[in-house]
């Protein structure tokens, strides 16, 4: 099963929904979307609103694949799981979120092996084809997700400041 999530944001991403839900007839494995506040409903694909966090974790657990927006929380586990993750960023232009900081977190995730950043939603099913069956993500050291990590709150710290 390929899990999508949005996380529990209060702005609506049916920009994802909408684009996994069409390329659903198109790929043979379940897709699971975690649709949130979002208006679009998917017709090709189950999903479901929210759930708590120990049936999300199980079902980051379950999944072969995970698609999501770029929160931190659904990033982290995604890769503590060891679960190849196509990264699809929240947008200001689209009025997903407020900020592009969504896009600066997924590019300092980008170089990691099992990750995909997708800004454009059109390139989704080559995305899922480029990670299907990949070699799950090496483990990363703590050191190693923490300097990415401080790298990327550094970076947000200098914007607020100067912004």
């Amino acid at each position: 099963m390929i899990l999508a999530t949005v996380g529990n944001h209060t702005q609506a991403f049916d920009r994802l929904i909408q684009a996994i839900d069409n390329i659903a007839p198109t790929i043979s494995e379940e897709i699971l979307i975690q649709v949130g506040i979002s208006r679009y409903k998917p017709v090709n694909a189950a999903y479901f609103g929210f759930v708590g966090e120990s049936e999300m974790d199980q079902l980051m657990a379950q999944a072969s694949m995970i698609i999501s927006h770029s929160g931190v929380a659904s990033l982290l586990k995604a890769l503590f799981l060891r679960k190849p993750t196509i990264i699809v960023p929240r947008s200001k232009k689209f009025g997903e979120h407020i900020d592009d900081h969504q896009l600066e977190l997924a590019m300092r995730l980008s170089h990691l092996r099992g990750i995909k950043v997708v800004d454009n939603t059109a390139s989704l099913s080559e995305a899922i084809r480029e990670l299907r069956g990949s070699t799950p993500l090496l483990a990363l050291t703590s050191s190693r997700l923490l300097s990415t990590l401080q790298g990327y709150l550094e970076l947000l710290r200098r914007q607020k400041k100067h912004g």
